[in-house]
């Protein structure tokens, strides 16, 4: 094979490499977003959960007051049990959304990271070109060309 071939087939063989390189890290940041996309998901279910079961306790609460003839919410230990319930809720639910925002931005994160190592690759492929075109027209004795 002469010297225009191999230089050829390097660079042609540089740019496919780098090319799928870029394919893998642009698949591994959309996989990055939709997992980020599933964490947020994640924590609005658990949020909805918890909001769920802070209304099931308040409603215990009322059937249970009202089934000792109570009048619902009217009672010192009442209302201090329906604000201790709604502020673990609160912490419950601060705590959820936090997390989840958290989850989500690691994987936004590594998204941001696998572009930009995707074009690293790329960056490269460049360099490798232009050593390789180098390297050619040194070959060639062509010293102009790259002086």
């Amino acid at each position: 094979m002469g010297q225009g071939m191999m230089f050829a087939f390097s660079v042609g063989t540089a740019l496919m490499s780098a090319k799928l390189q870029k394919d893998a890290y642009e698949a591994e940041a959309q996989q990055n977003e939709e997992n980020a996309e599933m964490a947020k998901m994640q924590a609005d279910q658990q949020e909805n959960s918890r909001r769920s079961q802070l209304l099931q306790i308040m409603s215990a609460l009322n059937v249970s007051e009202s089934s000792r003839g109570l009048s619902i919410g009217t009672g010192g230990s009442s209302k201090a049990l329906r604000e201790n319930e709604i502020n673990l809720a609160k912490a419950d639910l601060s705590s959820i959304k936090l997390m989840g925002l958290n989850k989500a931005r690691q994987f936004k994160m590594g998204a941001s990271s696998s572009r930009t190592s995707g074009k690293a690759a790329m960056l490269g492929a460049g360099t490798q070109v232009a050593t390789s075109y180098r390297r050619y027209k040194i070959d060639k004795g062509d010293w102009k060309v790259i002086s």
